[in-house]
C-alpha cells in the first residue's frame, strides 16, 4: 500500500492557468482559473502551507500573464516553475451556465504559453526543479495541450521520477476537442496510468474515453495498471474510493438544493481529498473533505470562491 501522501513536503502542479471570463446579470468578470490551477489554490488554502506547492507551466511577459503569476503568489504558491515565453500569452475561456448550474465553455488558447513550456531554453531549469518534488499532480488537460514531442519529454521524466519513488497524482479530465483522436488519447492515458499512484477519475470523462460504463470495470482497469489509490468522482452522486487490498468505500455526496455553477467541482473535490491525505487523514475522511469543499464551490459563480467561504479541513 502506498503510504507517502502524509510525507509530502513539495508538490508540483503541472498545467495551464488561464483567464476566466464569467457572466452575471449582463456583466462580465475576469478571474484566473484552470483545472490544476484550481486544485493547487484550494489545496494550499486547506493545508495552510503544511507543504510547499509549486506551479509548473508557461506564461508570457504581458500584463495578463503578470496577473496570473500574481494570483499564484497571492495564494502562497511558488512560481519558480513557470517558464516565461515572450511571444506567447495566456489562454482565455468563457463560462456559460444553465439555470441548473451546468456549465459549458468557449476557449481561446491557440497561442497559450502553457502549450510550449517544454520547448524553451529555460525548460531544463524547470525540469530540474520538478525532479526535486515529492509528488507531481497533473491532469489529462495538462498533457492534451502539449505537442507530441513535449508529451514524450514529460512522460519520460515522470516515468523516471516514479521509478525513484516520487508520487504521481493524475486527474483524468478528458476533453476530446484537445486530442487528435480518442485512440491517441488512450495511448497517452494508458502510459500515465502505468505510473500513477493516486488516480482521481471523473466517471463521465472515463466513459467518454474508454467506453466502459460500470464503476467496477473502471476500478478493475485502474488496478491492472497498478494504481494504489483510485477515487471515482461521480458528479452529484456518491464517490467511490478503492485502495489496494481493501474494500471499496462509498462516500455520500452532499446534496445541494440550489446549484449555481459546477465549474471546478471536480477540481475542488480533488483538493479536498488530497488535503485530507496530506494531513494524515484516512481516505474516508479525505473524501468527505472533498465533498464538503465541492458543495460550497458549486453554490458560487466561477472556479475560485472567496477565501472567507472556505470550509475548514
Amino acid at each position: 500500500m502506498y503510504k507517502k501522501p502524509i510525507e509530502w513536503q513539495c508538490i508540483g502542479f503541472i498545467g495551464e492557468a488561464m483567464l476566466e471570463l464569467s457572466s452575471s446579470q449582463d456583466s462580465y468578470q475576469v478571474c484566473v482559473a484552470g483545472d490544476t490551477y484550481n486544485t493547487s489554490v484550494y489545496l494550499q488554502r486547506l493545508i495552510n502551507h503544511k507543504a510547499q506547492i509549486f506551479y509548473i507551466s508557461g506564461l508570457g511577459i504581458d500584463r495578463q500573464s503578470e496577473k496570473i503569476k500574481s494570483s499564484l503568489v497571492h495564494e502562497g504558491i511558488d512560481t519558480q516553475g513557470i517558464v516565461e515565453i515572450p511571444d506567447k500569452q495566456p489562454g482565455l475561456y468563457m463560462i456559460d451556465t444553465t439555470p441548473e448550474g451546468e456549465r459549458s465553455f468557449s476557449y481561446w488558447r491557440d497561442n497559450s504559453a502553457a502549450k510550449y513550456w517544454l520547448e524553451t531554453q529555460d525548460t531544463e531549469r524547470v525540469l530540474k526543479r520538478l525532479k526535486r518534488m515529492d509528488a507531481i499532480y497533473l491532469s489529462g488537460i495538462s498533457i492534451a495541450i502539449l505537442s507530441n514531442p513535449s508529451r514524450e519529454r514529460l512522460l519520460t521524466l515522470l516515468e523516471g521520477l516514479h521509478d525513484d519513488g516520487k508520487a504521481i497524482i493524475f486527474d483524468n479530465n478528458f476533453r476530446s476537442g484537445l486530442w487528435e483522436s480518442t485512440s491517441i488519447a488512450r495511448q497517452w492515458y494508458d502510459r500515465i496510468f502505468q505510473i500513477t499512484n493516486i488516480a482521481l477519475i471523473t466517471v463521465d470523462d472515463d466513459q467518454a474515453l474508454y467506453k466502459e460504463i460500470a464503476d467496477d470495470a473502471i476500478i478493475e482497469r485502474c488496478r491492472k495498471h497498478g494504481i494504489d489509490e483510485i477515487i471515482l468522482k461521480r458528479g452529484a452522486d456518491n464517490c467511490l474510493v478503492a485502495r489496494s487490498g481493501e474494500k471499496t468505500l462509498t462516500i455520500p455526496a452532499i446534496k445541494i438544493n440550489q446549484v449555481v455553477d459546477t465549474t471546478a467541482a471536480g477540481d475542488s473535490f480533488a483538493a479536498g481529498y488530497l488535503a485530507g491525505r496530506i494531513t494524515g487523514k484516512n481516505p474516508e475522511f479525505a473524501a468527505v473533505t472533498g465533498h464538503s469543499l465541492a458543495s460550497v464551490v458549486i453554490q458560487h459563480r466561477g472556479a475560485i470562491i472567496h477565501k472567507q467561504l472556505m470550509p475548514s479541513l
